[in-house]
């Protein structure tokens, strides 16, 4: 009677651990061609199954090690197939994919966890000397899992596991006690994918959109071995208080500049993370952009050019040299509100206020707990039904309960917990705007050629000129505009014009003379 466990052993040593063995198993070969005709959840069963079927057979370290190679690359494969037919802006997860996210967050998980129990049956020993490449095979799969697992959890915007910041720092400890030349490359490899989970993560990507995420991956796949992770003896004092050096916690995923030194100075053995390198290449792309140097040669993509991208470059810089304390204090504020999302929502709210109207029971559903508020906006946390059609750079009012203010504010960072858990941070514009009118008074049938727009007053950090926020494109800048409102009809100039949210721009008005 054949053995069970043969089907899960390599036919070519490791080399299925990049599936470069394809061909050589039918069974293997057939497996992975299974789960290309298949739905990602029924896909995403299949390698559970097959997960539950290596844990049975029982293999020993290097064979379980080469296995565990081909799922990860199938289950990478599976996502990446998933990600591209399901391009979703919005902030809630449904449930059916909430649960499908979860199972491939679990199943990163359990690869990990695995091959970190693989690669501790095999530490390098001066007397099993062909084991090396088994247990340097385990650790760069072991991260590389650890890795997809931290950037699926931000790319639904939600909170990266302290469980996968644990394995990662194990991980990397492993590598740099490896030693010798034998573990330069092991260690070069760990640290990379080590330092470009940390960057992914000092990035805040939850207060990104989805395009945003997506490029941040993309420059850190390109620049971020730049960066590296080393143990603080080997950095002088002076090189440890330098922005972009930060000191990793136990877990490997709290940071903290270098150059606190009401802290103290870090342990010989503690980790460091030096994006030195990385700013200072990050520096000198930006100078080319603003001299008008091609984006390829600076190794940036042709959108560069484009100001949204070089405002990603600028938050990248800002982030990564040190997050700057808060400019105002936050206070516990506990009442109930309504919010409004969208430029249209937004207007029908204004107008029902200056009608009288109650909100519909549409917009009495969408209940939120102000958990904090401050000088500069407002900490939502969900309190009804999930949020649906709310993404990040979205205008949106809040109106607490028992107050008449209503504030302007836009969507800076979102963290969706699960379906009935989610958290909104709102940055404010400001307080009570008006639903108003502009016409171009160059145009005849002005009546006809009246767009909304909505009067916010005087702009944060302006002493001069009223603010308009309108839909993307209805005003241009420079333009006369009649500004029709409840005090009457009057000729402005339009001093600039800004995108400032998803499909809205900000206006600055300034009276004509």
């Amino acid at each position: 009677m054949p053995d069970p466990r043969d089907k899960f052993r390599p036919k070519a040593g490791l080399a299925s651990i990049d599936d470069a063995g394809a061909g050589r198993d039918p069974e293997r070969d057939a497996w992975l061609g299974s789960l290309r005709s298949r739905r990602p959840e029924e896909a995403v069963r299949l390698i559970d199954e097959r997960l539950n079927m290596l844990q049975a057979a029982q293999l020993g370290a290097a064979e379980t090690i080469a296995e565990l190679g081909m799922i990860l690359h199938a289950l990478t494969g599976v996502l990446a197939r998933h990600e591209a037919a399901r391009i979703r802006d919005e902030i809630a997860v449904a449930p059916f994919e909430a649960d499908l996210v979860g199972a491939f967050l679990m199943h990163f998980k359990r690869i990990a966890a695995w091959y970190l129990e693989a690669a501790e049956a095999v530490v390098p020993r001066w007397y099993r000397r062909s084991q090396d490449s088994v247990y340097d095979v385990a650790l760069i799969q072991g991260a590389t899992a650890v890795l997809h697992r931290i950037e699926l959890a931000h790319r639904v915007y939600a909170r990266s596991s302290p469980s996968a910041w644990r394995l990662l720092c194990r991980f990397t400890k492993m590598a740099l006690a490896r030693g010798g030349d034998d573990g330069e490359y092991l260690q070069t490899e760990i640290e990379r994918l080590h330092a470009r989970a940390l960057l992914f993560e000092l990035a805040d990507p939850n207060r990104l959109r989805p395009a945003a995420s997506e490029l941040l991956r993309a420059y850190l796949k390109r620049h971020g071995p730049l960066a590296r992770i080393v143990q603080s003896r080997s950095l002088s004092v002076d090189d440890r208080r330098q922005p972009g050096v930060y000191v990793l916690d136990c877990d490997g995923r709290r940071v903290r500049r270098a150059a606190s030194g009401s802290r103290g100075e870090p342990a010989a053995g503690a980790l460091v993370l030096d994006a030195r390198q990385l700013l200072a290449r990050l520096e000198r792309q930006r100078a080319g952009l603003a001299a008008g140097v091609d984006p390829a040669r600076l190794g940036l993509p042709r959108e560069a050019r484009q100001p949204d991208f070089q405002d990603f470059l600028k938050g990248l810089a800002s982030r990564w040299q040190g997050r700057r304390g808060r400019k105002h204090s936050r206070n516990r504020f506990l009442p109930r509100a309504t919010v409004a999302v969208g430029f249209e929502e937004v207007l029908a709210r204004l107008g029902a206020r200056r009608t009288g109207t109650r909100p519909t029971a549409a917009d009495a559903t969408d209940r939120w707990l102000i958990i904090n508020e401050s000088a500069a906006g407002f900490g939502l946390s969900q309190l009804a039904s999930p949020p649906r059609g709310i993404r990040v750079g979205d205008l949106c009012c809040v109106q607490a309960d028992g107050r008449a203010e209503l504030h302007l504010g836009l969507i800076r960072r979102a963290q969706f917990r699960s379906p009935h858990s989610s958290v909104l941070g709102i940055e404010l514009i400001g307080s009570n705007g008006e639903r108003c009118e502009v016409i171009d008074p160059s145009r005849d049938g002005h009546a006809r050629d009246a767009k909304p727009v909505i009067r916010v007053g005087r702009l944060p950090g302006r002493t001069t000129g009223s603010g308009l926020i309108c839909s993307a494109g209805d005003v241009g800048e420079g333009e006369p505009v009649l500004l029709v409102s409840a005090d009457g009809t009057r000729l402005a100039r339009v001093a600039g014009v800004a995108p400032v949210a998803n499909d809205v721009d900000l206006v600055l008005l300034e009276p004509e003379p």
